[in-house]
């Protein structure tokens, strides 16, 4: 198909068969089943030129695909990608077809390695491609199957309209808020629709307060900067202790969309054999020192071992005691209202004395449990299923029913974490949420990617590992939160899968009609899917990158028909815009 990285914001969609419209927040899967309604436009335009500039000249058409970035932002960028001439990627055909393929391969990107809980599928899981879309591998662990639940009923919409506010909290300046475009856009059928796309006004970051500005019910926030967050390394900068601990990059996990399918491979290094796409290494604890700290003894997991989820077996109740949960309800940086009636409405136990068989029964701090972790000693028990280094599964996993709660779920343990181990930084941590399973899974550390300070050779005990980041077909069920999902983040946030047979597009108010944004301008040296979306991702601006902010949406136009079994190798055309779209067409 064809790929093409959009300039301007969208204001509309279009229906175009075999047409997926996506964003830098999207899931790098399909929905084929999809059927999202939405207004119809009169006159709908999909004609594919438009007023946009076109260049006929191949280098400055890579020049344009590359945003015109300057020499600094060149050297920022994390994939050492220099061209983006045309390659595709091997499929899941047999080896006679894959080499049929073009194997241009991208050079110095990061590997990483096969987890011990996961299991091989493909004989083609030793190829050297960087970027590609087979499947490898099937995670093993499936503890629970839980009903799916994806609605969130939380937000009403009476509220959902931004204020102008200019407050002071914590010392950190308000900022008021700009209009997003739909604000001001009258005769545009899909306005409303549309606002879920505007990801510069609305994946932002806020705060919960008990009296915020906006919010509904408990759910109250406010906003503490309307500068966009970041897509790939989401982190906010404006706090007194820039650095954490263990930490190399400043600041703290934050983003108020969820990204849907954003994997942080952990590379571990324990083999030859490794999975460039997605492992399962992130759920293995992570090694912070606190823990030995808390035992007085060494009990945590090894750098090679380690992941980056929480420590999960070491509290007894959040909170502790209730002196604690009275310092809780009057703090001023915390909405303990909101946690009271979320999360801590029954006691919440980690380890609780069975009277039955005179013995302590243990759960984990959160998730299904099931993974490597602290080496701590429990009682005996007569029918043990768990090793010492083994996680538990929490005891009530049914709090968590979407990904919102989840980031809920990581936002109210946060005081508990904080005070269990005197470290501020494990506060407002970031979070997994599983799809398939429900499963929330807290992480341990605020930063998403880390090439500083790690280990490369297998020699290097003492240094955390090294984390990349990906966007594949294998890690869609997997979704990153931070601790500030908005409630109303189904209307404001995109869909976790891309548009079917929709094309992003500007609404032109003189004559009804949406414009496509499927321009030769916008066109990027790509012609599978999957690639297309990821490389979306993977050159998506950073918090650290303030001067590249519009690379949010994209378009894949396949040359044929496609279905569930020809999509990981179907071509077609792909456009990276950095234009906000305020329509969409259909493209039968």
């Amino acid at each position: 198909g064809s790929c093409y990285f959009l300039k301007k914001k969208p204001t509309c969609v279009l229906k175009k068969e075999n047409h997926f419209s996506f964003t830098i927040l999207t899931a790098n899967s399909f929905n084929l089943n999809q059927n999202i309604i939405y207004p119809e436009l009169k006159n709908n335009s999909s004609k594919e030129g438009s007023s946009l500039i076109h260049f006929k000249d191949p280098k400055q058409t890579n020049k344009r695909v590359l945003y015109e970035n300057n020499k600094k932002s060149k050297r920022n960028v994390r994939t050492k990608i220099n061209s983006v001439n045309p390659f595709t990627i091997p499929s899941t055909l047999n080896t006679n077809e894959k080499e049929e393929y073009n194997k241009n391969e991208v050079k110095n990107y990061p590997n990483n390695n096969i987890s011990y809980i996961q299991k091989v599928h493909s004989s083609f899981v030793n190829n050297r491609f960087n970027i590609h879309s087979d499947s490898s591998f099937k995670p093993i662990h499936k503890m629970i199957q839980m009903n799916i639940y994806t609605d969130n009923k939380l937000y009403n919409n009476n509220n959902q309209k931004i204020k102008d506010s200019n407050n002071n909290m914590n010392g950190m300046s308000v900022t008021q808020r700009s209009p997003s475009i739909g604000e001001n856009q009258n005769g545009n059928p899909q306005q409303k629709y549309m606002e879920r796309f505007d990801i510069p006004n609305n994946h932002i970051f806020i705060e919960w307060q008990k009296e915020g500005e906006y919010g509904n019910d408990e759910f109250k926030y406010n906003i503490i900067s309307n500068k966009t967050a970041g897509t790939s390394q989401s982190l906010f900068h404006n706090y007194k202790d820039k650095t954490c601990p263990n930490h190399v990059y400043e600041g703290r996990a934050h983003g108020s969309c969820p990204n849907y399918g954003k994997a942080i491979i952990v590379q571990n290094l324990l083999g030859e054999e490794y999975d460039k796409n997605f492992n399962l290494n992130f759920l293995n604890e992570i090694r912070t020192g606190y823990l030995n700290k808390y035992f007085k003894k060494d009990v945590e997991i090894s750098y090679e071992n380690s992941g980056i989820a929480m420590h999960n077996n070491m509290l007894r109740s959040c909170p502790v005691h209730e002196n604690e949960e009275k310092l809780f309800s009057v703090k001023t940086d915390y909405n303990y209202k909101m946690c009271k009636s979320k999360i801590f409405s029954n006691r919440f136990t980690m380890k609780e004395y069975d009277p039955k068989t005179r013995l302590f029964m243990y759960y984990g701090l959160y998730g299904l449990g099931g993974r490597l972790g602290a080496n701590i000693k429990r009682d005996k028990q007569k029918e043990k299923k768990y090793e010492d280094n083994i996680t538990l599964p929490m005891k009530n996993p049914s709090l968590i029913k979407n990904l919102f709660d989840c980031s809920i779920y990581s936002y109210c343990l946060g005081p508990c974490l904080e005070n269990s181990f005197g470290n501020k930084c494990f506060r407002n941590l970031p979070a997994y949420y599983n799809h398939l399973t429900n499963e929330c899974v807290i992480l341990g550390t605020h930063e998403q990617e880390r090439t500083n300070s790690c280990r490369r050779t297998k020699e290097e005990k003492k240094k955390p590992n090294c984390q990349i980041l990906r966007k594949t077909t294998d890690s869609k069920d997997w979704t990153y939160v931070s601790s500030f999902i908005r409630p109303d983040y189904e209307t404001k946030c995109p869909p976790r899968y891309p548009l079917k047979s929709k094309v992003f597009g500007t609404f032109d108010q003189k004559t009804g009609k949406c414009k496509s944004l499927m321009d030769k301008a916008y066109e990027v040296g790509i012609n599978k899917f999957s690639v297309c979306l990821e490389y979306l991702f993977l050159v998506s601006p950073k918090d650290l990158y303030n001067s590249r902010r519009n690379n949010y949406w994209g378009i894949w136009a396949a040359d044929h028909s496609v279905n569930e079994n020809n999509i990981e190798i179907a071509n077609g055309k792909c456009y990276h815009l950095v234009v906000k779209p305020t329509c969409v067409i259909d493209k039968e």
